[in-house]
C-alpha cells in the first residue's frame, strides 16, 4: 500500500508538472496565432525535457515562418519596384518627343509617306513595350521590339547604321523579363553613336550548354575606365540605389530577382572602341518563369 501511495504521489506531481508545461505550451501557441513574432519574445519554457524539446522545435518552426513571411514582402516590393520600373522605362518620354517632332517637321513638309514610316515603327514599338502590363516576353518580341526601336532611332537622328542580329530560332520562344535587352541598344545607340551619326551593332543569341547566351556590341565612343570601373560596380550592386548608367544597373537588378544568382552580366569597353555587353541567363519557357514569379508572390 505505501509503495503504490508513493507513485500516486510522484505521478501527481509528475502530471502536474506536465500539465503546467502543457498549458504553457497552448498559451504560447495561442499567442503566436495572434501574432507571430509574439512566440519568440516569451522566451523558452523550463520544464521537463519532452516539453522543452517541444517548446524549442514550435520556436524553430516560428522562425522560419517569419523568414518566410519576410521574404514574402521582400519579393512583393521587389516585384512591385520592377513593375514601376517597367512602367518608367516603357514610357520612355524622350523617344517619344524626338519621334513626335520629327512627325511634326515631315507634316510641314507634306511627306505623308514618310509620316505612317514612322508612325507605324512608334506603334510597333510600344505595342510590344506595353504588352498589356505584362513583365515577361518572348526572346522574338523583345528582338522585334529592338528592331522596331532601331527603325525609329534612324528616322529621328538621321543615323547611318549598320545592324547584325542574329539569334538562335531554337531559343525565340523562350522567355525572359521584358526590356532586359533593349536598353542596352539604346544605351550603345545614345551614348555610343548618336553623336557621331554612324556606326556598327551586333545583337547576338544563342544556347550555349546550360544558358541563354546574349551578346550586344558596338563600335561607338566606348567608356573611359573610370566610368567603366564605376558602371561595374553599380552592377555589382544592383539591389542599391545607383544613378550610375540606370538603364543597365536596372537590368541587372530585374535578372536577379528572377534568377537570383542563376545569371551573369559582363560589360567590356575600351574608350574610343566600342563596348560588349553579356547576358547569361537560364532557358527558361514561358511556364517556369511565370511559376518563378508566383513563388515569390505565394
Amino acid at each position: 500500500i505505501g509503495t503504490v501511495a508513493l507513485c500516486t504521489v510522484v505521478l501527481f506531481f509528475l502530471s502536474g508538472s506536465l500539465l503546467n508545461g502543457l498549458k504553457q505550451l497552448g498559451e504560447k501557441t495561442r499567442r503566436a496565432a495572434i501574432a507571430v513574432d509574439e512566440y519568440e519574445k516569451l522566451g523558452p519554457i523550463r520544464d521537463t525535457s519532452e516539453i522543452e524539446d517541444l517548446d524549442a522545435a514550435y520556436e524553430k518552426m516560428v522562425h522560419t515562418i517569419n523568414q518566410l513571411h519576410e521574404e514574402e514582402s521582400r519579393y512583393k516590393d521587389m516585384i512591385t519596384d520592377v513593375q514601376i520600373e517597367l512602367t518608367q522605362e516603357q514610357f520612355n518620354p524622350h523617344l517619344l518627343y524626338n519621334t513626335l517632332s520629327l512627325v511634326r517637321d515631315l507634316s510641314a513638309h507634306g511627306e505623308s509617306g514618310e509620316i505612317c514610316r514612322v508612325l507605324d515603327n512608334l506603334i510597333a514599338f510600344y505595342r510590344r513595350v506595353l504588352n498589356r502590363g505584362q513583365i515577361v516576353t518572348r526572346i522574338r518580341d523583345e528582338i522585334q521590339m529592338i528592331q522596331s526601336y532601331l527603325n525609329i532611332v534612324r528616322q529621328v537622328y538621321h543615323m547611318e547604321l549598320d545592324v547584325r542580329v542574329e539569334i538562335d530560332e531554337a531559343i525565340l520562344d523562350l522567355c525572359c523579363v521584358k526590356l532586359f535587352l533593349q536598353p542596352i541598344v539604346e544605351n550603345s545607340i545614345l551614348h555610343g553613336m548618336v553623336e557621331v551619326g554612324s556606326g556598327s551593332l551586333s545583337i547576338v543569341g544563342r544556347r550555349e550548354g546550360e544558358y541563354l547566351v546574349f551578346v550586344v556590341e558596338d563600335d561607338g565612343l566606348g567608356i573611359e575606365p573610370e566610368k567603366l570601373e564605376r558602371v561595374r560596380a553599380s552592377i555589382a550592386n544592383s539591389g542599391e540605389e545607383s544613378v550610375e548608367n540606370f538603364g543597365l544597373v536596372s537590368i541587372s537588378r530585374r535578372l536577379r530577382l528572377f534568377f537570383g544568382n542563376d545569371y551573369t552580366m559582363k560589360i567590356e569597353s575600351e574608350a574610343g572602341e566600342g563596348t560588349r555587353v553579356e547576358i547569361r541567363i537560364p532557358p527558361y519557357g514561358e511556364d517556369q518563369i511565370s511559376a518563378q514569379i508566383r513563388s515569390k508572390l505565394v
